[in-house]
């Protein structure tokens, strides 16, 4: 889709969003004939957001289409609602917005975009209902600039790379190949794209454990953007490419889809991607532990002590509980190597996410309430939410073992599975460092249609991180 701005409303195909029945100043001008206000008078359109409106044939245009935004609470929403509507059909377009400004418009267009999306990679018939406008006119004049478009467009775009890899079936997307997808996507941007496997990670003993079942050995792919100076900002992602659960294996309706448990490491990569691509000044530090959780006479067991990267012994007591394992390795190694002066994890990381919060906000745990604070303000503004939940000292004391440091999973009554597991990951993180931890397993991945997206990978958490790395 070709986006212009244009001084009036023109063309033969319009998108007129209107926050009530009456026809405005600019509209009663376009309105000549006063066909289109004696047609909104006779239609029970009032205005409300989700309301649409379809006129063919109305004058001189071949279509109108009236949206509903009266009460919006997210314009990227209702972008997104405008893609549905078209869906399908193949023209040019000109888009009016009442009493919109800049914001407003950026919003429309990237929930235009963001809904622009359909995962076909295995049909042999592609399917046709793809958003076929051409050619967007934006009758808004609000001052946003052929770079800003194009910003919008390339977020837009990682958002679905990262719909694709997390789609994708787990016989194609495995550490190796998942590691090559990284790699290709931001080593043209100018990000130094480092793979390492083998003896190269043998120190991660914690990562190695939770892959070695697999025939498809672990890789741990580190990303930089050297923009700025200074301390950079890590970025910390799972990326189990399946879960099947190891010897505590998942029922079979749990293993379903479990080909998204690598979501996070895929948002990882798509926010680099932007923070290359818009040549932020600063410096950004991506990382992702890349493995299969598989079962085999090899397979780690519960009951096993593990050493992990930063020298603690961890009691095995739950095969399932692996990405809590697969974050602790890579947490140590990126405060290590490069001393970041603040973490955001993200990973598909406990079920419990989703008791508590549904699969409409994603748990944000924090050490640092300033940065939590940051996250959540950028996640209101996305449309990508997050709810604060705690963490305490009686967490990190549910996860003693009677043999070694700690053991990777809570037993007993404690319940709280997502504080639990945060709690574990904040047992590997520095004195000073701030750190936050989001919990997506509920938003990464949806058994139905998205606002945004069509049933699938999501892509939650590219959208706000970009906005916050963009703003911080």
């Amino acid at each position: 889709m070709e986006i212009k701005f244009c001084s009036e409303i023109n063309g033969s195909n319009l998108i007129l969003v209107m926050s009530k029945k009456v026809l405005s100043p600019e509209l009663m001008r376009l309105d000549v004939e006063g066909k289109l206000a004696k047609i909104v008078e006779m239609q029970p359109f009032e205005g409300k957001f989700g309301e649409v409106l379809h006129i063919p044939g109305c004058g001189k245009y071949d279509n109108v289409w009236l949206i509903g935004a009266n009460e919006t609470k997210s314009y990227v929403k209702l972008g997104a609602l405008i893609t549905r509507v078209l869906m399908g059909r193949k023209l040019d377009a000109c888009i009016w917005i009442e009493d919109a400004n800049k914001q407003v418009v950026q919003d429309v267009l990237s929930g235009m975009m963001l809904r622009d999306y359909v995962f076909d990679a295995y049909k042999k018939v592609a399917d046709k209902q793809r958003f076929l406008i051409e050619n967007l006119c934006v009758a808004n004049d609000v001052g946003i600039s052929d770079d800003e478009v194009a910003s919008l467009k390339f977020e837009a775009d990682t958002v679905k790379f990262a719909r694709d890899v997390v789609n994708k079936a787990p016989c194609c997307i495995y550490p190796e190949t998942l590691a090559n997808h990284y790699y290709n996507m931001l080593s043209p941007l100018g990000v130094k794209v480092q793979i390492l496997k083998g003896e190269q990670i043998k120190d991660m003993g914690l990562l190695c454990a939770v892959g070695k079942a697999s025939c498809n050995e672990p890789y741990v792919v580190v990303m930089e953007w050297n923009g700025g100076e200074g301390q950079p900002v890590a970025l910390v992602g799972k990326g189990v490419t399946y879960d099947s659960g190891g010897l505590s294996l998942k029922s079979p309706n749990n293993m379903e889809k479990m080909k998204s448990d690598m979501s996070g490491s895929a948002v990882v990569a798509a926010v680099i991607a932007n923070a290359a691509k818009n040549k932020y000044a600063k410096n950004v530090v991506g990382i992702v532990g890349l493995v299969e959780n598989m079962v085999s006479g090899n397979s780690y067991k519960p009951d096993d002590v593990v050493i992990s990267r930063a020298g603690k012994s961890i009691e095995i007591n739950n095969t399932d509980a692996e990405g809590r394992l697969v974050l602790a390795d890579i947490l140590d190694y990126v405060q290590e190597k490069y001393s970041p002066f603040a973490i955001v994890d993200l990973a598909t990381l406990t079920g419990s996410i989703i008791v508590a919060l549904g699969h409409v906000y994603a748990g944000l745990f924090s050490n640092n309430d300033a940065l939590a604070s940051a996250l959540m303000k950028h996640g209101q503004k996305t449309n990508e939410p997050l709810w604060r939940l705690p963490l305490h000292s009686a967490f990190i004391e549910a996860m003693n073992s009677p043999i070694a440091d700690m053991k990777n999973c809570a037993s007993g009554s404690i319940g709280a599975g997502s504080s639990t597991a945060a709690a574990f990951l904040q047992a590997f993180i520095k004195q000073g460092t701030q750190w936050a931890h989001l919990d997506i397993a509920g938003v990464s991945f949806l058994d139905y249609e998205d606002f945004a997206s069509t049933q699938g990978a999501t892509g939650f958490g590219i959208r706000l991180l970009n906005d916050w790395l963009k703003n911080y």
